[in-house]
């Protein structure tokens, strides 16, 4: 039941494809026949009445290709609120923030150490004044 217009649906496919190439054609010469300085001319490619046929195929494409980048869109609408809550900046000077500087910084300190150790860090230059 489905196929049944199907042959015709393809025909008049065919037809609107043939006069929109047509169109095309006409645009493009109309576009070219125009003078350098006039403001209406655009700079269209001598390849585009061409590739007019397969514009519908193209458009097929980008609606395959939009589907799923419209969903991962929506999800990321949903969970944007929920990201900034979970990994909003803490308060400059809380107990929390000094403690994981004086750890950070213990182990930086320890890291450098072992680094000289090994030779691969080398001692500040110290200037005399």
């Amino acid at each position: 039941m489905i196929f049944s217009y199907g042959v015709q649906c393809i025909g008049l496919s065919g037809i609107l494809i043939l006069i929109l190439t047509f169109f095309a054609f006409i645009a493009y010469q109309i576009n070219a026949n125009r003078e350098d300085d006039d403001s209406k001319k655009m700079d269209f490619s001598p390849l585009s009445p061409w590739i007019t046929p397969l514009t519908p195929f193209l458009w097929i494409g980008r609606m395959i290709i939009l589907a799923p980048w419209s969903i991962v869109f929506g999800i990321f609408l949903v969970l944007f609120p929920f990201i900034l809550i979970v990994f909003r900046p803490l308060p400059p000077d809380t107990a929390f923030n000094r403690f994981i500087l004086k750890v950070g910084k213990g182990i930086l300190k320890i890291n450098t150490q072992f680094l000289r150790l090994l030779g691969l860090h080398p001692r500040p230059i110290q200037f005399s004044a």
